[in-house]
């Protein structure tokens, strides 16, 4: 059995290639094009997906039996969700006011059938839902392909060093204090990092790319053992470090709390393997160790005047509590989106539906910036859980529940448990407590990233327990 799953494996290289191949070029793409946040970037990552559904068809042809089976596992709630938003675009909801050709509001539709998913706006939901579908399949690849893990190895590097790469060009322009982009292109956002309009954004991404290099350095110190200082652990680490320090040079205060996260997790896994490098090679690894601590207390230092900025905002916010304010308009906003999904709780009000259903219950308005003359338009919930209870409502929150939980079955517990699967696992969960105090999962960039990278998880320990079971 062991001979014929080598050869099965032989003859499906090219599918697992041209899947690491296509989500690594759509993860580049989009991090480099703003996050993937503008309209332009958005139209051209839309037809790069429209190879996904190509690759998932070579890709489930080719796939082992068992292979399919646990796909089947995360793809079915995922299809039910589609099924949902595909009813809701024929039931909407609401109907559009106009002024000559210009939509200036909704009024609701009394005709559309409470007992059935229903959306506000159904050809924005339709291109909105097949856009992201698209990102997701295109890391759903990555697992059916079942590619060597040589190629997913490839695949984490790379995205380690392009995060790497960002994130050393937006801490120089950032301590530059530049005002635009790269000093070149404008922001939507004055709080922009690296190539992101939004420095959260740039922090759910950097969380990520920090998980694929910590997830390589762990892997290559645990299989080299006692010759780990000839291996790229060291490389990798450095990149974790370097990522992990971006987040507070930006000013993101969430972003470095997920960070902090993960980095502790990063260490206790790391912990007992490092001491007995230390004991085994002496000055061999504290040298590399030093440097390293040089270069977060140098960045750390760089960095100052963001984390002093931080401290003061979260100052006065919590001396603002402490006195009876409101202290952050997240806390109303949050109350208001509760209302939404109590009025629709079964189905929500819609994909993407939250911007426009949101304007029926807002009570408050925020100034989202100091020189702001007109009201706040939130197109967000700053929570993405809550958001998906407000636009897909119990069944969607469910369904959502049932994909992860499909994911986890891909293998068993004890290959969940090891590197690198463990490592990526856990920055997905990080992105995912993020998403608790603001919006990552609208930006493309780390959709897409955020699902290769749980799928390239899922494939390493799957593909481990298929081994084990085939000795």
């Amino acid at each position: 059995m062991a001979n014929d799953r080598t050869l099965h494996a032989e003859n499906n290289d090219l599918v697992g290639i041209v899947a690491v191949g296509h989500a690594l070029l759509l993860e580049i793409f989009l991090a480099w094009r703003f996050g993937g946040m503008d309209p332009l970037g958005r139209r051209i990552a839309g037809c790069l997906c429209l190879a996904a559904p190509v690759v998932t068809l070579l890709a489930w042809r080719r796939a082992e039996k068992r292979v399919r089976a646990r796909f089947r596992w995360i793809a079915a709630p995922l299809l039910l969700l589609a099924l949902v938003v595909g009813v809701s675009a024929l039931n909407p909801n609401m109907r559009l006011l106009t002024a000559g050709d210009t939509p200036v509001g909704f009024a609701p539709r009394t005709e559309h059938l409470r007992f059935l998913p229903s959306t506000v706006w159904p050809a924005d939901t339709i291109v909105d839902f097949l856009f992201n579908a698209g990102l997701v399949l295109v890391g759903l690849n990555v697992f059916l392909a079942q590619p060597r893990r040589a190629h997913l190895r490839v695949l984490l590097a790379l995205t380690a060093i392009n995060a790497a790469i960002l994130a050393c060009a937006g801490s120089a322009f950032k301590l530059l204090h530049a005002t635009a982009i790269f000093g070149t292109f404008p922001s939507p956002n004055r709080h922009f990092f690296a190539s992101f309009f939004y420095y959260n954004h740039w922090g759910a991404f950097a969380v990520l790319g920090a998980a694929a290099a910590g997830a390589l350095a762990l892997h290559y110190r645990h299989h080299a053992r006692d010759r780990w200082q000839d291996t790229p652990a060291l490389f990798f680490g450095v990149l974790a470090l370097l990522l992990l320090v971006s987040l507070p040079v930006s000013g993101a205060r969430a972003s470095s709390l997920a960070g902090l996260v993960l980095a502790t997790v990063l260490a206790l896994h790391a912990r007992p393997r490092v001491e007995k490098g230390v004991r085994a090679f002496g000055p061999r690894v504290l040298l590399p160790l030093g440097i390293v601590a040089v270069v977060a207390g140098a960045s750390a230092w760089l960095g100052r005047e963001e984390l002093r900025f931080v401290l003061r905002k979260t100052s006065t916010q919590l001396e603002s509590l402490h006195t009876g304010g409101v202290a952050d308009w997240r806390l109303p906003l949050y109350r208001d989106a509760w209302k939404l999904f109590e009025a629709e709780p079964v189905y929500g009000w819609g994909w993407h539906s939250f911007r426009y259903a949101f304007r029926r219950v807002q009570s408050f308005d925020a100034k989202m910036e100091n020189e702001q003359k007109v009201p706040s338009l939130f197109l967000d919930a700053h929570d993405d859980w809550l958001q998906l209870l407000t636009e897909l409502g119990l069944v969607g929150a469910a369904l959502a529940v049932a994909t992860m939980i499909g994911v986890g079955r891909a293998a068993g517990s004890r290959w969940w448990r090891l590197s690198p699967s463990l490592e990526l696992a856990t920055g997905f969960g990080c992105v995912g407590l993020l998403a608790l105090v603001d919006f990552p999962f609208a930006c493309p960039a780390v959709v897409v990233s955020a699902w290769t990278l749980l799928m390239a998880a899922a494939a390493i320990a799957c593909d481990r327990e298929l081994d084990a079971r085939s000795r």
